[in-house]
C-alpha cells in the first residue's frame, strides 16, 4: 500500500532588522508527516510517522524584488524553501526513513513494555 508524505506547519526564526530588511527568516523548521493508506486494527487509525528538523536559509543575497514580507509569508512559499533548501536527495532519504517507522508498526520488530 502507499504512503504519502506531507510537510506541514513550518515555523521560522527571523531577524527582526538585517540588512535594512524587515523580519528577515533566517531559519525553517520543518515536519513531515507519512500517512498509510492502510488502516492500524488496533487503533483504527491510519499508520502515520513524521520527522522533523530545521534548515538554514541564505540572508546574504537578499534582493528586494524577491524578498517576501511577513505580512505575505505563507506556508507554501516556506515549504518551498524548505524543500529547496534540504534538496530531492534528502528528501528522499526522510520518505525512506519514515517509510521504515510505518513498516515497523505494521511488522513490529521490538517492544516496548514496563516490568
Amino acid at each position: 500500500m502507499a504512503n504519502t508524505y506531507t510537510f506541514q506547519n513550518p515555523n521560522v526564526e527571523a531577524y527582526i532588522e538585517y540588512k535594512g530588511f524587515a523580519d528577515v527568516v533566517f531559519t525553517a523548521h520543518w515536519r513531515m508527516i507519512g500517512t498509510s493508506s492502510e488502516i492500524n486494527p488496533h487503533t483504527n487509525e491510519k499508520y502515520t510517522a513524521f520527522q522533523y528538523g530545521q534548515v538554514s536559509l541564505d540572508t546574504e543575497s537578499l534582493d528586494p524584488s524577491t524578498f517576501v514580507s511577513k505580512n505575505n509569508l505563507t506556508e507554501t512559499i516556506v515549504i518551498d524553501w524548505v524543500k529547496d533548501a534540504l534538496g530531492e536527495d534528502e528528501i528522499t532519504k526522510i520518505k525512506a526513513s519514515i517509510k521504515s517507522d510505518i513498516d515497523e508498526q505494521k511488522n513490529p520488530t521490538v517492544e516496548t513494555f514496563t516490568v
